[in-house]
Parts: C-alpha cells; sequence; structure tokens
C-alpha cells in the first residue's frame, strides 16, 4: 500500500541525518569557509602597523623583537625557544571563538616548529601549541610540564616553507578545530581556557616574520531570506532613485588611465575595455560624492571575461580603500566569489564556487543590493548569497580585472531604493531591457528549476529546485535541504542537493545529502516531466531503500509560476 504521507517520511528520514551530523562536531564544521566574513566579530586584534613598546622587547643574549614594515620580526639569539604573549582581556572563552595568526619563518632550526600559542595564564608554563616547522610539517600539541601531540608532525604541501602561512584555531561548542592556510588538518577535544595568554613561539636560532594575530568571537549568522527579497524583481517593493550611471558611451579620462607596461583602460562602441598588461590585477574606481551608505541601495554592472587568465576573478567591487574592500567576482572557468580584500589578503565570505550561473562566453550581470541589515548578491539575476555585517567606511565602487587579461563593462549604475511604487529597469541603450537575455533551458535539469506543489488529501508537499543544483523539500511544514542550511537544533551545517540522469527510462533523480564536503546520504528516486507545467516522480522513502523501478502510484506536482526561489 503507498504511504500516504510519502514526502513526510522522506523529510523525517533526512532529519534523522541531521541528528547524526549534529552529535559529529568535526564532520558538521571541517571547512575553513563554514565561518564567513559576516560570522566573526574581532574582540582583539594586532596587525603591527606601528611602533608598540608591549611588542619590541630586547633581551641581551637571548631575544629581540621589533616591528618593521608592517610585521613584528622575533628572533631567537640562543639555542632556546622564546614565546612572546600579550593579553586578551575580557575574552570569554566559554563562547565559541577563533584564533588566527599569519607568519613567516625567515631561517633557523629546521627541525622545530614556530608555533601560535594560546590557552595560558600567569605563572603558569602550560598553553596549547599549534605550529610548523622549516621542513614542512605541521603539528598541535598540549604542553603541560611536557609537550602532548593532538595532531603528529606531519607534512604537508599546504605548508609554504619560504612564504607566509596562516594558522587558525577555533573552538565551536566542545570541539577544536585547526585550519592550515584555510585547509582543516584535524580536531580535538576542547578543555576549559585557564587564561587570557596568546602569542607565538620562535624556535632557537631563529627569526620569524608575524603579520597579524586575530582574536575574533564565533557567531553564525542565521538570518533568513524571505521570497520577496529572494526575487531579483522585487515587485512593487521598492522604486529606484538614480544616484550614478556610467554607460561608457563617450571618452572619460576617470575610465581610461594608462600606464605603460601596467594598465589601460580604453572606452569605445559603449564599452569599457579594462586592460592588465602584466603579471598584476588591477582596480579601477569611481567616487560617489554624498553617497548616503545608510540607505537601501543597488549596485550593479554588466560585464564579460575578453581574454586573459581563466582561474582568477573578474571583480565588481565597493568600499574600496585602505581597511578593506568588497569583491563580488566570476572567473571564466565559471566560477563566483566573495570576497573582502583586508591587509592580511582576501578574506573568503562565499569561496569560489562552479555555477552554470555565469556565462563563460558572454556578458554576466553581478548586482549588489543592501536592503535594512542584509546585503544580497545576484549573477544574472538569481540570488546565491545573503549576508549582514558588512562595514561601509568609503564612498568608491569599481572594477577590477585579472592579470594580463580584459575585462569589458557594459554599464555601472548605483541606485537607492525606495519603499514604494513598482520599478522597472530600462537600458539607456536601444531602449532593450536590461535584464540579463539567458538562453531558453533546453536539458531537462534546467527545465526543473522552481518550485513545485503537490497537494491532496493526505500531503501538502512542496519541492523548489535552484538554478545552482540545491534542493529543498517541505512536508506539513517541516522543512529540509537548501544550500548551506543549519539546523537549529543541532547546529549542524548541511545541504541538499540534486542529480539526474536523463538517459534512463524512466529518468532518474537523486537528493544527495552533503556535509563538511562529503556525502552523508541519498535517496533514490525517479521521475517523468510531463510538461513544463507537471512532473511525476517517486522516491525511495528511506536511504537503505533501493530505487524505485515503475512510477505506479507516483505523486503529481504542479509548478508555482508565483515564487520560484532560487538558492
Amino acid at each position: 500500500m503507498k504511504n500516504k504521507n510519502h514526502f513526510l517520511t522522506i523529510t523525517c528520514s533526512f532529519l534523522t541525518l541531521l541528528l547524526y551530523i549534529g552529535t559529529n562536531n568535526t564532520l558538521a564544521q571541517s571547512a575553513y569557509s563554514d565561518y564567513g566574513y559576516a560570522d566573526r566579530y574581532t574582540f582583539y586584534e594586532e596587525k603591527f602597523d606601528e611602533p608598540d613598546e608591549s611588542w619590541e622587547t630586547y633581551l641581551s643574549g637571548k631575544s629581540q623583537s621589533k616591528i618593521e614594515y608592517g610585521a613584528l620580526v622575533y628572533t631567537s639569539l640562543n639555542d632556546k625557544a622564546h614565546a612572546k604573549y600579550t593579553t586578551v582581556d575580557g575574552m570569554d572563552w566559554n563562547k565559541d571563538w577563533e584564533l588566527e595568526v599569519r607568519l613567516r619563518r625567515v631561517y633557523g632550526k629546521e627541525t622545530s616548529s614556530s608555533d601560535i600559542i594560546w590557552d595560558r595564564e600567569s605563572g603558569n608554563s602550560n598553553n596549547m601549541h599549534f605550529g610548523f616547522t622549516g621542513n614542512g610539517k605541521y603539528n598541535v600539541s598540549e604542553y603541560v610540564d611536557e609537550y602532548k601531540r593532538i595532531v603528529d608532525f606531519t607534512y604537508s604541501d599546504h605548508v609554504n616553507k619560504e612564504d607566509y602561512n596562516k594558522l587558525t584555531v577555533r573552538k565551536v561548542r566542545a570541539n577544536y578545530y585547526y585550519f592550515f592556510n584555510n585547509q582543516f588538518i584535524g580536531s580535538s577535544d576542547y578543555k576549559q581556557t585557564k587564561g587570557d595568554y596568546v602569542g607565538f613561539m620562535v624556535p632557537p636560532n631563529s627569526k620569524i616574520e608575524v603579520d597579524y594575530i586575530r582574536v575574533s568571537y564565533l557567531e553564525k549568522n542565521y538570518s533568513t531570506v524571505s521570497t520577496a527579497d529572494v526575487d531579483y524583481d522585487i515587485n512593487g517593493s521598492f522604486q529606484k532613485e538614480a544616484v550614478y550611471r556610467e554607460d561608457f558611451d563617450v571618452s572619460s579620462s576617470t575610465w581610461e588611465p594608462y600606464t605603460p607596461g601596467e594598465r589601460m583602460g580604453r572606452v569605445h562602441d559603449g564599452y569599457l575595455n579594462w586592460i592588465s598588461l602584466n603579471e598584476s590585477a588591477y582596480s579601477i574606481s569611481h567616487t560617489l560624492d554624498d553617497m548616503d551608505w545608510s540607505r537601501d541601495w543597488q549596485i550593479e554592472t554588466r560585464m564579460m571575461h575578453l581574454d586573459g587568465k581563466q582561474n582568477s576573478s573578474n571583480d565588481l567591487t565597493w568600499n574600496n580603500n585602505d581597511d578593506g574592500s568588497y569583491h563580488f567576482g566570476f572567473t571564466a572557468e565559471g566560477k563566483y566569489v566573495l570576497s573582502k580584500l583586508e591587509s592580511s589578503g582576501y578574506n573568503p565570505i562565499v569561496p569560489f564556487t562552479s555555477s552554470y550561473l555565469i556565462n563563460t562566453d558572454g556578458f554576466n550581470k553581478m548586482t549588489i543590493r543592501k536592503v535594512g541589515e542584509t546585503y544580497y548578491y545576484f549573477i544574472n539575476e538569481t540570488l546565491i548569497s545573503a549576508h549582514k555585517g558588512h562595514t561601509v567606511s568609503s564612498n568608491k565602487i569599481g572594477l577590477m580585472v585579472p592579470p594580463n587579461s580584459t575585462l569589458q563593462v557594459d554599464y555601472l549604475e548605483v541606485t537607492y531604493l525606495n519603499s514604494g511604487a513598482n520599478y522597472s529597469t530600462k537600458s539607456q541603450k536601444q531602449g532593450i531591457s536590461s535584464q540579463t537575455q539567458l538562453s531558453k533551458p533546453t536539458n531537462i535539469k534546467q527545465r526543473l528549476v522552481g518550485s513545485w506543489s503537490l497537494k491532496s488529501n493526505t500531503e501538502n508537499s512542496k519541492i523548489i529546485f535552484s538554478r545552482s543544483g540545491f534542493a529543498e523539500i517541505i512536508a506539513d511544514n517541516v522543512s529540509i535541504g537548501g544550500a548551506n542550511t543549519i539546523d537549529e537544533s543541532t547546529g549542524a551545517k548541511y545541504s541538499l542537493v540534486y542529480e539526474i540522469d536523463e538517459s534512463q527510462s524512466p529518468m532518474h533523480i537523486d537528493f544527495i545529502f552533503m556535509s563538511g564536503g562529503m556525502e552523508i546520504g541519498r535517496m533514490k528516486g525517479i521521475f517523468d516531466l510531463v510538461n513544463n507545467n507537471s512532473i511525476k516522480i517517486k522516491v525511495a522513502e528511506s536511504i537503505d531503500q533501493p530505487r524505485p523501478v515503475s512510477l505506479n502510484e507516483s505523486e503529481t506536482f504542479t509548478r508555482i509560476r508565483s515564487s520560484i526561489i532560487s538558492r
């Protein structure tokens, strides 16, 4: 007999998987990107930008530390290792937090470890260590009268022997997580932090340079995105008020700088060609005089990678200043990325992510929208991410071209978004709509994109298929899936993706549960696309059941035209 609550049964099965992941913290937090820029709240930071007597010391015949060119240079002058600390007063170590240090080994004993140190109290030498050696090994240790290895000395290609390395420790609930240059290398149980001292250790007869040290609270941004905010066309929610628009119809000294052998801007035929002539990426910007960033606003451009480096990002930038600019871009390989450029380098908010939303041989519309405290990022009118916690300290916006590449730009537009009447955007060129003319879906997976509803006497279920390959299942007000979802009861981070095989009859569809980049479970199913408004689908009721062989007793879902959601 057919299960009268089929999709509710599927939902319960996935919730069982969530409980499993919630009890396995290593699996749930094993990606550096699990916490983005908006999820970190800096409590203490030292960038060594100016002299500081608390850091600069000299002990004759023992050690020396001094600040030079934006780094702390720390040297052991004898055959002993030396440690330097600072006190993070007022830090609540019971919360979730992150300690991050960027440092490099200049010279010295190759087999001894250059470490970051934490959890030390005054008058007690016990502490935690995370470091690397000159011969390319990382390690994690606890020192209690002697070293106890948590992660043994391990050779790794992640270790830069000659350049800077970023070492990150995260305390999340009851576990420590260790990352080396953004790569997860291990975890251990968290023990109650005893002291407020954090710092680093230089090996015997060695020299290290420290770029920065930062301690941050970790707090997930659980903000939800409503259907109205997901839609690119805001359907009567806002009226656009022009702030700035450049269509590149006439020559402009602002947009046509030229430095021989370095960079060149050229306006012609209604486009800007922004060109890097060497191995460096270059930014070009415009200052928005009197821009009120506290209001709701939108920045949008339409641009294309013409030639050059395939794996570097072509960026729309904003908040361009020395304190850190935001970058939203795509590569010619078909990936998008969102990051903040700081003195320490690019801090990923959304890492490089493959997506067929990106036109690799045509124009892409990039849109940044601020509504209230939330910032929404769209590619070709499809939402790819939403974040809180951004800060604005500059009126500059602009564009960045990759090394030895050419970026072609159609327009750059800034508008305020006012509550009120409907709005529509018309291009100032040839009077055509500025919406990107995406090709009509030709394959089955593209035709599935959207929301589908099952309404019967026994069920009220919904399936949402996104353009970027994610799925969400809703049954009796219980929802699972989507992209980068947090389960509130367990704290587990997961995604639900879908795959189809058009070559089979009936066609195959799999709902795949992912966490930490790993497949945790797979629900196997079959389906038939009756027409553009109707699909028949039958899915196994649990992850351990085989794929159905017949569409007999399958459910029929109808498309919901009014609320197609892309997550």
